[in-house]
């Protein structure tokens, strides 16, 4: 039996829905390294928009914004690529925090570690840093 009601979902803001979620022998390997490396509290609202974007509801974007990003937003509202967007989408983190975790863009500890960010229900979230701003 057809069904008669054919449901058109819009498509993607960007094209692309972007998923960041980990499933399997991944997300079994990222859980067992998470005490690894650096790890950092996130606030109720960091913890929001990096749900966001792991689920795709900041497609397209696949990360927190980089300096080129931001800078754009802030001028003319579009992302780097060209594609509207009027909010900038940062980590906000305490200057104190990111001297004492921090050992400059994309790495935590040299030797290869990463960012652990203990979220709702266990979840665990890998994060590579690309660039580090001033507090605004």
């Amino acid at each position: 039996m057809e069904s008669k009601n054919k449901v058109e979902l819009n498509p993607p803001y960007g094209g692309r829905l972007i998923d960041l979620l980990v499933e399997g022998a991944e997300r079994e390997d990222l859980a067992r390294r998470a005490g690894e490396g650096a790890t950092l509290q996130l606030s109720p609202r960091a913890m929001c928009d990096l749900e966001l974007l792991a689920t795709g509801g900041f497609s397209p974007l696949d990360r927190f914004m980089g300096k080129a990003d931001y800078d754009s937003v802030l001028d003319h509202m579009r992302l780097a690529n060209g594609l509207l967007w009027s909010i900038p989408i940062t980590l906000p983190v305490a200057q104190m925090r990111i001297t004492d975790t921090f050992h400059g863009p994309g790495s935590f500890p040299p030797s290869g570690g990463f960012l652990t960010c203990r979220g709702r229900l266990g979840a665990v979230s890998q994060v590579t840093v690309g660039h580090i701003g001033p507090a605004s």
